[in-house]
């Protein structure tokens, strides 16, 4: 099923339209004023209800607003964009992995099967775009199992000067503790 849904080539496919969107906003914005400043000029700062904001200009290299940025808050799926990244440093793009009923018995059900086998790429990226936990529980045990990749997303975050931290590889909240806790600077710098 998952070649049938992201095909053989969906990461090559996705790196040429980001080439070309990259592109085409070069040109754009080397002839058209930053949105910044189209912002400044005609806005005053924008009244924001969420608990914690971080928003960032990366061509200008600056930030452009924050609140309670670097408070320690939930992050909720958030968590996966760091599994991510561990999963994809500990694998090959197209090791097989095997959905277990472990993973598949994870809450708010995605659509995976007992026993399907996914690429490991294809399942990163249908785990990102569903925000499946049962893709993110079968992605960890294929590179160590639930513990161990709950050390090395740890870990990761201290190597790159994080304040977050994780206590399981989907960032579900349990009766007991947390999923994940971070700043929403933290997961801007991710």
């Amino acid at each position: 099923i998952s070649k049938h849904v992201f095909g053989h080539e969906s990461h090559r496919t996705l790196f040429a339209a980001l080439i070309v969107i990259i592109i085409l906003g070069v040109s754009y914005f080397n002839h058209h004023p930053r949105t910044s400043e189209i912002y400044h000029a005609k806005y005053s700062t924008p009244e924001v209800f969420a608990k914690a904001v971080f928003a960032y200009d990366i061509l200008e290299q600056r930030v452009l607003f924050e609140k309670n940025s670097t408070i320690s808050l939930p992050l909720a799926s958030l968590a996966k964009i760091m599994l991510s990244i561990v999963v994809l440093e500990h694998s090959q793009p197209k090791d097989t992995v095997i959905i277990t009923r472990e993973a598949f018995d994870q809450p708010e059900d995605q659509g995976l099967f007992v026993e399907e086998e996914w690429d490991v790429d294809d399942l990163v990226q249908f785990t990102i775009l569903e925000s499946s936990n049962d893709a993110a529980y079968a992605l960890a045990q294929y590179i160590g199992g639930i513990e161990e990749t709950v050390r090395l997303m740890n870990l990761k975050a201290q190597e790159l000067g994080l304040t977050m931290k994780f206590e399981n590889v989907s960032g579900l909240d349990t009766e007991d503790s947390v999923g994940a806790i971070g700043s929403a600077e933290d997961a801007a710098r991710l």
